[in-house]
């Protein structure tokens, strides 16, 4: 393995733009501790060592940007959010810094990624310069995934509809570094509102959340996923000449 390249720079791009359809209300605003679901993705990613932050937003924008925290961030609307995540990643990737050699792509619905794994994945970009850095757990993908500026093209041209950077996946297979965590967080997002009390069952709903995730879930009906243990992970740095793309849970 090269030795670790503190210079490289990375951007993270949080995706945060969709309609929540199966929540049946703006799931980005549900409270998750002291803050709401897309401020607990922020708040880890302002704490890593991220460059700089982009985040992606689309459905009820004003709304967001009114009642979250986005200091710090380039913020981008994304017109076309309704035709599928693909156009969210055009949006992020087309706004990532000049100097960035990276982007890493995490999810607006993933609030148990925390800074350490985030930390994690970069710390293997930069000792493996792999093109490719995906978070693995008991052998399953997950996310976030960091994808270097060289494939930043590629991935613009055969983006489309619903899918991510894992279309990358099958035509690099042999360049993914895939790193071992110890936490199931980066397996999970939140899709169903049962799985948001899940998730606050796990993180701790902090002050007043639970009371105000009832209200949000009487004004309109609403649906979660998510959950996992945010403690103890570890990077093992090894890279999987055999990657199998269909091993992920979804996300980019």
């Amino acid at each position: 393995m090269a030795d670790c390249n503190p210079s490289l720079r990375i951007s993270g791009i949080i995706l945060a733009a969709g309609a929540s359809s199966r929540m049946g209300r703006c799931k980005q605003l549900l409270p998750v501790a002291r803050t709401s679901m897309l401020g607990q993705v922020v708040e880890h990613a302002r704490r890593s060592d991220l460059n700089d932050i982009v985040v992606v937003l689309g459905h009820r924008s004003d709304q967001i940007r009114a009642q979250v925290d986005l200091s710090g961030t380039t913020v981008v609307v994304n017109p076309d959010y309704a035709l599928g995540q693909s156009t969210s990643v055009k949006a992020g990737i087309a706004r990532v810094a000049e100097a960035a050699d990276a982007a890493m792509i995490l999810l607006g619905d993933q609030p148990l990624v925390q800074e350490e794994v985030i930390n994690c994945l970069i710390r293997s970009f930069r000792h493996s310069r792999a093109p490719i850095v995906v978070p693995v757990f008991q052998g399953r993908r997950g996310n976030p995934v960091i994808i270097a500026r060289v494939l930043f093209d590629e991935l613009i041209a055969c983006l489309i509809g619903d899918t991510g950077a894992r279309i990358l996946f099958s035509t690099h297979s042999d360049e993914i570094q895939r790193v071992a965590v110890s936490t199931d967080a980066v397996l999970f997002d939140v899709d169903q509102m049962a799985d948001y009390h899940r998730l606050l069952a796990r993180s701790g709903p902090g002050e007043g959340s639970a009371a105000r995730a009832d209200q949000t879930e009487a004004r309109s009906q609403n649906d979660h996923q998510a959950v996992g243990s945010t403690t103890g992970l570890s990077a093992t740095g090894d890279v999987t000449r055999r990657f199998d793309p269909t091993q992920t849970d979804g996300g980019v």
